[in-house]
């Protein structure tokens, strides 16, 4: 069983783990060590010449109860952005690309189902920005 670690220790294995993944598949990819908000990793296609911009999410919780996001993460349609959710299980990884377009969409309807809290009810059901992406 993988030991259980800080939350930054999570982040950067699974940013560490998705850059490798990236190197094995001739990717030219670069992490921006929280220089750039919202961006992890930077991908070039050496083929193409497209650059691509990477945020990972990292759990070693079971990927039924998925991964937190927020209400940022709704208004994120960038075609260029993808998201790597990384799960960690056993010190073997399982990486999930998604787009940013198909994240804010999923999380909208998270924020429509539960509805948003307002005036004292936000203090109270600050949880309530954060939901989970289920893998």
């Amino acid at each position: 069983m993988t030991a259980k670690l800080d939350t930054n220790n999570v982040s950067l294995a699974g940013e560490f783990a998705a850059l490798a993944q990236l190197a094995l598949r001739a990717y030219v990819a670069n992490m921006t060590l929280g220089r750039a908000k919202g961006i992890d990793i930077l991908v070039a296609n050496p083929e193409t010449g497209r650059m691509r911009k990477l945020e990972v999410k990292t759990t070693q919780k079971p990927i039924a109860r998925g991964w937190v996001m927020n209400e940022k993460h709704e208004r994120l349609s960038d075609a260029d952005l993808l998201f790597c959710f990384v799960a960690i299980k056993d010190s073997s990884f399982r990486f999930f690309i998604v787009p940013s377009a198909v994240v804010a969409k999923v999380r909208h309807g998270f924020t429509r189902a539960l509805g948003r809290p307002k005036g004292k009810q936000k203090a109270r059901h600050a949880h309530a920005n954060f939901q989970p992406m289920s893998g």
